[in-house]
């Protein structure tokens, strides 16, 4: 399976749009299902094969004691959309990620949360940081019913 990038809606009123690209190396899941960075939903993302509701909220939140650097990694390629697809999450702290799918995408696949851990003065992401940190991710399975 090759992994590729998310595209980023950053701002439906300025119509600007971005890409990234996220390695994927340095990655692994915890050993004993420790987690640090909570979604909800926690395992998948169901989306209609049909109709309008193509956009889900996805809330992370950092149930560690230290600071979390992360970023969004699929591999539906431009039919998914995400925004915000990066950034920092302060110990306790929470926040949302609006998944978008695309009028003609139906086929099933995955969002990963890469994330590591960074010092407590890092206020926004940083990529150097990020590819420097060791990354833990989390996948949320997309689904078409």
């Amino acid at each position: 399976m090759v992994w590729g990038r998310c595209t980023t809606s950053d701002d439906a009123d300025l119509g600007v749009k971005s890409k990234s690209t996220v390695s994927t190396s340095s990655i692994y899941e915890p050993a004993h299902g420790g987690a640090h960075l909570v979604t909800n939903p926690m395992f998948t993302i169901e989306f209609p094969r049909f109709g309008h509701k193509r956009w889900k909220r996805v809330t992370i939140s950092n149930v560690s004691q230290e600071n979390i650097i992360w970023s969004l990694r699929t591999n539906m390629g431009d039919s998914l959309l995400a925004r915000p697809t990066a950034g920092v999450l302060k110990a306790g702290e929470h926040g949302y990620v609006k998944v978008y799918i695309t009028d003609m995408c139906d086929l099933n696949g995955k969002v990963v949360f890469s994330y590591g851990f960074v010092d407590e003065s890092v206020e926004k992401f940083e990529r150097k940081l990020y590819m420097n940190s060791e990354r833990i991710s989390h996948t949320l399975n997309v689904l078409f019913h």
